[in-house]
Order: C-alpha cells, then structure tokens, then sequence
C-alpha cells in the first residue's frame, strides 16, 4: 500500500498510518489501496521505485499448521518497521542501500494464520527492500529462550544455548568447578561413576615441581617427594545424594543389559553397551531396535544405535528408525554410521534415499554440518544437489563452506554448475572451487568447468573464473602466483579505438526513456557484481545511487574510459605473498596486523601483514576498459537511463 507522502523521512517513520495493528483489505490511506504483487520474488533485492520522503506497506498472510519459529531475513532502503500480528518485530530509522540481510529478525508463528505487515520509508534518491523467509536455524526452544530476560535463563536455557552455538569464545569463568584449601589437592582426571557422580584422581603432593628448577639448600629443608606412596580419589555428588550400592552389571543378562542401555547414568549406559557388543548378544537385537522408537530418549537411542552396529546387528528397518527419529542428535549420529557403510550395503542405501529429500534438512547448525559432511560419501545427482541446497540456503554457517568443500573433492565442476545456477554473479564457495579446480591442473576437469563458467557466469564472475581456469589450461603459466590479474592500462590503439567510437555512444544517448527497463537487466549482467545502484548489485565498487545528480556524458565517459579517474578509497592493492598465491582486490580496511582486500561479488578477506612479502598499489581500476566492445551505443545508454532515473515510476 502507498507510496504514502509525508514531509520528512522521521516524521513518515514515527508516524503509525493504521496497518501496524489493524486494517482490512478495502481500507485506503491517501486514496492508495493494497494492491497484489506477485513479480516481488523473495531472496533478491527489489526496486520499489518510491519518490522522496514517501513511505509503503508490505503485508504478508503466512499460515502455518503448528507453531514454528522461523528466521526472518530482511534489508532495505532506507528505513524499515516490521510488525508480526500486531506486535512490533523490528524498528530501524536508517539510510542505506537495499541488501540481503540487514537484518536478521526471530519470528515465532503461531497456529493458523499469520499477518506480517514491513513499512518502508525513503529518504532520498532510490528504495527497495530484501526479503526472505527461513526455518529457523536456532529451533523452536533456543528462540523462546531468546525471547525472555537474560536474567530469567535457567542452567537448563543456558546449557541448550551453548549446544546450539557453532563456536567457542574464550572467557574467564568466573568460579571454579571444584576448589578446595587444601594445597596437597591437586586432581588430575575426572570420570563418570556407576552411581552417577563424578570421581576425581587426586596426585596430591605437597609440591609439585623440577628438581632442577629448587637450589639443593631448599631441596633439603622441604620435603619434595612427600606422598610419594599415596593418593586420592574424590566423589563429587549432588547436594544431600545418598550413597548408593555399587553395580556390577556383569552379572546380569543380556535383556537386563538391554534395559539397562536406557540408563540415567552415563556409566551405566555405556557400560551395558560394551558388555552387549562384547558378547556379541545378536538375539537381544529386536529389543535393542525398541530404543530407536520415537518415543525414547536421545541418550538411549544413540547409545542403542552404536550397540547394533557393534553387534553387527544394525538393519536397515533400525536405521530408518534413527534417521526419522524426532531428536536431531540421533538423526545426527545415524548419518555418521550410514556415511562410512559402502556402497551397495543396505544401510548405505537407506541414508543415500534419506538424504535425497531436502524436506529432512532441518535446521539445527551441528545436524546441517553432518549433512554436508555425509553428503561426500555419496555419489550422483542428488547428493551434489543437496551440497548446493546446503550453500545456498545456509551458507553463512561456520564451517559449512569447509564441509561442502571437503564434500566435493573431484566434483568441483559438477557443484559449480549448480551454485552458478542459484547465483550467477559468483559467490565465495563459487570462487574457492574454481581456485581448487585451477589449482589441482585437471585440464579435462578444468575444460568442463571452463564451459560451465561460460555458460552459467555473468559479470566479473565470469572474468575472473575465466582468467583462473586458463592457468590450469596452459603448461608454462604458474598457477601458484595466480588469483587475478593485474590491471593494465589500456595501450594507445585501444584508446584510440574508443575514441573513434565515443560519437556514436553520445548519439545513443538521446534514446527513450523506454530504454530503462532493459538498462535494469543489463545493469546486473555487467555491473552488479561490483557496483550498487537502486538496491540492485553488491558493494564491491563504488555507489552509483547518486549517479542522477551527473550528466549522462560524464557517466558514458567514466564507463568507457575507467582508468582516468579512480574514486578515492577503491584503489586496487596486489599482496604479494610470502606463500601460495598473489591476491588481487581493492582495499576495504587495514591495520598494523592486517589489511582486508574487497573482491567482485561484495566478498571480503583478511590477510596477516607477517604473510605478505610485499604490497603493490595501482592508480588503475579494476573495471575492464572493454565496454565499448562489449555493450553496444543503446545498451550503454539504457544502462545510464536506469542509474539516472531518480523519480519513482508509477
């Protein structure tokens, strides 16, 4: 609903029109009605087209047959609100270009139906908005967790938070596990008991030190070896526990055992597994398969999953059960035994159909990696499909890349393909598959992944895979010293050959205003890897928002001509390493300890200044000086038509 004009941009982003608690679907606001657009596609960036100082509504039904927490992944231009049934998600009074994930906003839906209204307000110049919708990769519980008071957490929130979270981060603890005043105390080992406490080794010495280290006077007057002949062992129970017998679990049965592999006690558990395999107790196996039941306990299924494969007793009705069992741990560990199976066996087999259906991809982080990872030990279509989707959808994952790479060995091209497909500018995964294909020399490898790149790339994607795979291709280049190419100034001829061309470009550039709407499609086939305009592309090079306060001439110049002037602070740096391969890109930000280079495609890497030998810097640009003979006169202008175009169309 709108464009909705106002006098400034804060007043239009305070100010509540109606849509943010109720309003019907006839209801209107300065006579604009909602109105359906089904070309607004989720996942990219879309031009809303606003005039200055206006504002729009954007609503959303979303049913749901269960209460789910998704993950709500939003950009705009320039400032955003986001309500979800009434009540108020997100408020952010910016001034920004449009980009995916801005913002990234928790959405709890209930039952039924689901009303999210997003209003988007605009400053100046262009207007747009991201928006995505995702399962949630933290799950139904982490997000209720997160919705309540840090201070109201229990030790049960915190300890599924610290489950759920992919990384370590060092911190000082700010009290001990186990103290005591006791300077003879020193434990050394720790380890779960049959009564379910905790047991400590104690060394306890009254000093523990080199003997070189203490002067011989001081040898004698303390006593370094007493307690030589003794030591300790602690229990450490909860607050008033009682003392409970201990187990001797090798008296019992096997179906005993079994019960047993449902144990509270991690020993317990544990050690009626061990017990079961080393007996190899096959006839016991149907009621082990019981634990797998959906209705058992995560401890109890995994413990029974690795007892049937330690019998030699795993079948492919109890591998489906752990694969479909509710508990994402289980699902977990299945994989790791179907992953190793080989091919042909039936319990490889009932992974590999399992696998093929995405709808099981859910999203807990550590079952995501398991997925990437057990993906590579199998073979066709459909498990490089599921390391795309897996890219794609949760790329930005600690780790993922890794795993997807270690998943891929010897079918980089066949990936590359598929990611091409999703996101034909490129990506980072994209750019480190071709660097691994370049890198191994595979020329038929490098052949098939040259075609894809020519087929499937676009922008200065296209370039840069291109100049990557031709080194593999050609014997007497060395790949090592290969990332990208310096940029070269074009020689006399070539600017001489522009020159001759420069009359025709200007003429087109009286063409019709009709030429905008091809110039937005031509914008992102050769300019949106590296450059921003009206919500469309990806920062890498300079904003061209502004691009309509410029006469048409001065642009067409700057395209056709980009090495006479450079923008401050997008110079091109070439770090030439102290090992592997030169890197080449514009310079995002540096430090004493290290400099951040920007790539085609809005990636960015950090480089320690202790492995860089030596850092060149060019006054060139890395835009190819080609334009004139790629783009023919009208394209160049519809290009320019659409980065001038500053008044919303209706």
């Amino acid at each position: 609903m709108g464009p909705i004009k106002g006098d400034d941009k804060t007043t239009l982003f305070e100010t509540a029109f109606g849509p943010e608690k109720e309003i019907a679907w006839s209801d209107t606001i300065q006579g604009k009605g909602w109105v359906e657009q089904p070309a607004y596609k989720d996942g990219s960036v879309i031009d809303l087209g606003l005039p200055e100082q206006s504002a729009v509504y954007l609503r959303r039904t979303l049913h749901s047959k269960q209460a789910v927490a998704l993950t709500l992944s939003l950009g705009s231009n320039d400032s955003i609100q986001c309500w979800l049934n009434g009540r108020v998600l997100l408020e952010n009074n910016v001034n920004r270009s449009a980009a995916p994930a801005q913002e990234r906003v928790p959405l709890s839906l209930k039952a039924g139906e689901n009303t999210l209204i997003m209003k988007i307000v605009n400053g100046t110049n262009a207007s747009g908005f991201y928006f995505r919708l995702q399962a949630s990769p933290l799950g139904p519980e982490v997000t209720a967790i997160l919705q309540k008071p840090s201070d109201q957490w229990t030790q049960q929130d915190r300890s599924l938070l610290t489950q759920t979270h992919q990384g370590l981060a060092a911190e000082s603890s700010k009290t001990e596990f186990l103290a005591s005043p006791d300077i003879w105390f020193h434990p050394m080992n720790l380890t779960h008991g049959p009564d379910g406490c905790i047991y400590i080794t104690d060394f306890y010495r009254e000093i523990i030190e080199d003997y070189s280290a203490i002067p011989r006077y001081l040898q004698q007057q303390y006593g370094l070896i007493h307690g030589k002949d003794h030591g300790r062992i602690w229990r450490l129970t909860h607050q008033g526990s009682a003392l409970s017998r201990h187990a001797n679990l090798s008296i019992l049965s096997h179906q005993q055992l079994v019960a047993r592999l449902a144990s509270e006690r991690v020993w317990e558990r544990e050690t009626a597994q061990r017990l079961l395999i080393e007996h190899q107790a096959g006839e016991v196996a149907p009621d082990i398969t019981s634990h797998l039941m959906a209705d058992s306990k995560a401890e109890s299924a995994i413990n029974a999953l690795y007892t049937l494969e330690g019998m030699n007793a795993l079948t492919p009705q109890a591998m489906q059960l752990a694969l479909e069992h509710p508990e994402w741990s289980v699902r977990r560990h299945a994989l790791r035994v179907g992953d190793r199976k080989a091919p042909g066996d039936p319990i490889h087999e009932v992974t590999a159909r399992w696998l093929e259906d995405i709808t099981h991809y859910v999203h807990q982080p550590r079952l995501l990696i398991q997925l990437a990872l057990s993906l590579g030990s199998f073979q066709g279509s459909q498990a490089l499909n599921g390391l795309a989707y897996l890219a794609h959808e949760h790329g930005e994952l600690p780790w993922m890349d890794i795993a997807i790479l270690s998943s891929s060995y010897h079918r980089e091209d066949s990936l590359l393909g598929r990611l091409l497909l999703l996101q034909p500018t490129g990506s980072s995964l994209s750019e480190r598959l071709v660097e691994i294909l370049a890198l191994r020399k595979d020329a038929l490898q490098a052949r098939k992944a040259m075609a894809v790149v020519e087929s499937l790339a676009k922008g200065q994607a296209r370039q840069l895979y291109r100049a990557m795979l031709a080194s593999s291709l050609e014997q007497d280049r060395p790949i090592d010293r290969l990332v990208m190419e310096a940029p070269q100034a074009p020689d006399e001829a070539t600017l001489e050959e522009v020159e001759r061309k420069l009359p025709r470009f200007l003429k087109a550039l009286n063409t019709s205003d009709e030429a905008e709407t091809s110039g937005r499609d031509l914008f992102k086939d050769h300019c949106a890897a590296c450059h921003q305009a009206r919500g469309i592309g990806t920062m890498a090079g300079p904003n061209l928002d502004s691009e309509f306060q410029r006469a048409p001439e001065t642009i067409l110049r700057d395209m056709l001509f980009p090495h006479e002037t450079i923008t401050q602070g997008f110079e091109t740096v070439h770090l030439e390493m102290k090992e592997g391969a030169d890197v080449m890109g514009l310079l995002a930000s540096e430090s004493p300890t290290s400099l951040t280079l920007r790539f085609p495609g809005g990636s960015q890497r950090t480089f320690l200044r202790k492995q860089i030998a030596h850092i060149h810097e060019y006054h060139l640009s890395m835009m190819p000086a080609q334009f004139a003979s790629v783009l023919k006169p009208n394209e160049a202008a519809a290009i320019i038509s659409f980065l001038r175009q500053n008044e919303a169309t209706p």
